[in-house]
């Protein structure tokens, strides 16, 4: 799902905050599961001190389901949205500008495999190809690692390589 950036500034006179009844609507109107019933996930929101500006990220299916979820922060200022990447997708793209990730439907997409590497508190050496390591702090405590911590390492693109779309054969002189 598309990513964005979302901030709302408002002036100090019209602070949403001053008026309980107003501060209070907004609030319930940002909440994660009424944001999720607009279809809008808000993974993070910050008020930025003394500034009257408040940054939230967001995903949305598009970004005009984002903006109709947006009208009552748009009554108490403005709201600017900016499409936005994680840091993954970003560094697997090779940089900051939009570009076209090339993925066939034969391997997995580099931007999602390496979110899911960080995701699984992985130490990245290279995006692409793929190589992360467990920390050391990670490794002490157990023997036990689930398969998503384990070491990867990758030369190429990564096979998707589901239970329902592969196969492993096994023949030659072998029982």
């Amino acid at each position: 799902m598309p990513l964005f950036i979302v901030h709302h500034q408002h002036s100090p006179e019209t602070c949403p905050a001053r008026d309980p009844a107003k501060g209070t609507m907004l609030l319930n109107h940002l909440s994660r599961p009424n944001a999720a019933r607009h279809g809008v996930l808000i993974k993070g929101e910050a008020v930025a001190q003394g500034s009257h500006s408040l940054f939230f990220i967001a995903e949305a299916a598009d970004e005009a389901i984002l903006q109709a979820f947006l009208a009552p922060l748009r009554q108490a200022g403005n709201v600017e949205v900016t499409a936005a990447m994680t840091c993954a997708s970003m560094v697997s793209s090779g940089g900051c500008e939009e570009r076209p990730v090339d993925v066939s439907a034969e391997v997995l997409d580099p931007a999602d495999a390496c979110q899911d590497a960080v995701e699984a508190g992985l130490l990245i050496h290279s995006v692409n190809p793929l190589n992360g390591e467990t920390s050391v702090p990670d490794l002490a405590g157990g023997a036990v690692m689930p398969n998503g911590r384990f070491y990867l390492r990758n030369h190429f693109d990564i096979p998707n390589l589901g239970g329902d779309n592969y196969r492993l054969s096994i023949g030659g002189l072998v029982e």
